[in-house]
């Protein structure tokens, strides 16, 4: 949970300096522990196609992302969202749902 609160305070710069990839950094290891609400917010937050970490990075020279590095965070977003939803996340159930059912799967 804390390092989901200190991710989230590092994506909306209160306290610290704003840092969308540390933000990143520290909701994946809280979603990689399994908090379930990190796992559907970092799920979504992929879904839309932006990423500010790693080589999916197309941020750091202020330009557009490339489609790949949308297709790859999608493909992502929808991993987390998945183990979201194993996990009972009734938001994560509900939105993989909606996507099969409109075949939006990236």
């Amino acid at each position: 949970m804390h390092n989901f609160l200190l991710g989230s305070c590092y994506f909306d710069g209160l306290g610290v300096p704003q840092d969308k990839m540390r933000a990143e950094n520290w909701w994946e290891l809280a979603a990689v522990q399994e908090h379930v609400e990190t796992q559907f917010r970092l799920g979504t937050h992929l879904l839309e196609g932006r990423s500010y970490s790693g080589d999916l990075s197309p941020f750091a020279s202020n330009r557009e992302p490339s489609l790949i590095a949308k297709r790859v965070a999608r493909m992502k977003g929808m991993d987390w969202l998945q183990r979201a939803a194993e996990q009972g996340h009734e938001g994560a159930i509900v939105l993989l749902k909606e996507i099969e059912e409109q075949e939006l799967l990236p």
